[in-house]
């Protein structure tokens, strides 16, 4: 196979994958940087004589992803943020820029769906310790989320102040029982089961680090400050653990292209969706980490979790798995009262007839469950104390 494509060899590529892309589209997204700069091939491209301009073929794969952005996202700074959360690389202040923006509006969104309409949590501070109680009166779905979570999270998401040292003992035991209630086990066992593994220090510690680096209200401001080699070095690790999603979005390429598999429906919407919260969350947990000293951790980390990528064998039990639920794609989504019966028949059959899969569950088990030897014992120190 060629290693380069030209823009309308991209084109036509495309259309058989079912995109109806123009090259005035693709030459619009180089031009905003969405897309590599052609490059100068002298000698032709094997059909022409004379220089031709081609990408190397991959691009085929960050066009995919971006095109699959824009079904949701009209918006082509949007689609190139999805596509940089999914791994792919562009300058990293641009990206600063379009996340910052991102960040604001979500910001934005949240203040305005309030019961209290906008305000400034900064100046009108009494409105905070109001808003779960106003919450409850105006959203039957809201009097549904157990009390202590709901307060909680209130103010990590709209307190830029909030403190998760100052939660005192019966918050820290009510945030346990709303976990247990949430995993819909035995409320009292799982709470007291969860006391002795995760104290209230280490509450507080997980809250805090939440309410750091995943909080609307903290983190335009974290965006803006952080510096462009510590933004660099969190999405190059992700850019190295994310070439799991490009070579499952090749290995789908190919089937298309062969007529393989169904329609693949599942696979591009669990792709791209899934790939980018994972990065997402995986960056600003990348910061976080190195910016409390555990920079070597994550180092070894990245290190472990790179190397499962690239076994084959977990390659080929993940293509597998994925083959299946496209060809499963109609009783997947289906409405039908039987189909929860249905899902749990072919999930245990595809289980006991593709040990490809089992491979790939217990490779993964083995591999994460390992990580936790990976942490210097400063690191398990500070993530059991506020």
């Amino acid at each position: 196979m060629q290693q380069t494509i030209t823009q309308h060899e991209a084109k036509e590529l495309m259309e058989r994958l079912g995109f109806d892309v123009s090259i005035r589209t693709l030459s619009n997204w180089r031009t905003k940087g969405a897309l590599p700069e052609l490059r100068r091939l002298d000698g032709g491209d094997g059909h022409r004589a004379g220089p031709a301009y081609v990408w190397d073929r991959d691009v085929i794969l960050q066009l995919h992803t971006i095109v699959d952005a824009m079904d949701e996202h009209a918006v082509i700074e949007d689609a190139m943020l999805f596509a940089w959360w999914a791994g792919f690389e562009y300058p990293i202040e641009r990206m600063r820029g379009i996340w910052l923006h991102w960040a604001r509006s979500e910001k934005a969104l949240l203040m305005r769906d309030l019961p209290t309409g906008d305000f400034d949590p900064v100046k009108e501070r009494e409105l905070i310790g109001q808003l779960p109680n106003m919450m409850r009166q105006s959203s039957r779905k809201m009097r549904q989320i157990p009390e202590t979570y709901l307060d909680t999270l209130v103010q990590v998401y709209v307190d830029p102040f909030f403190e998760a040292t100052e939660l005192n003992p019966r918050q820290t035991e009510g945030l346990r029982h709303d976990v247990a209630r949430f995993a819909e086990a035995q409320e009292e066992a799982m709470a007291a089961w969860l006391s002795q593994f995760v104290p209230d220090d280490r509450v507080r510690s997980v809250v805090g680090f939440v309410h750091a680096y995943f909080s609307p209200a903290t983190l335009p401001t974290l965006l803006k400050d952080i510096s462009t080699a510590l933004l660099a070095q969190a999405h190059a690790d992700w850019h190295v653990l994310s070439g799991v999603y490009r070579w499952l979005l090749q290995d789908t390429i190919d089937d298309l292209l062969d007529g393989i598999g169904g329609d693949h429906k599942i696979a591009r919407f669990v792709l791209l969706r899934a790939f980018c919260k994972l990065g997402r969350g995986a960056i600003l947990c990348d910061i976080g980490l190195r910016q409390r000293g555990h920079g070597a951790a994550v180092d070894a980390f990245v290190t472990r979790l790179a190397a499962l990528g690239d076994d084959l064998e977990v390659r080929r039990g993940a293509a597998k798995f994925r083959r299946v639920l496209n060809e499963l794609t109609g009783v997947l989504m289906t409405e039908d009262p039987d189909a929860a019966r249905q899902r749990t028949e072919i999930c245990e059959a595809i289980y006991n007839e593709n040990p490809e899969i089992g491979t790939v569950i217990k490779r993964v088990s083995d591999t994460v469950g390992s990580l936790w030897d990976l942490v210097p014992p400063a690191m398990k120190d500070d993530l059991t104390t506020a």
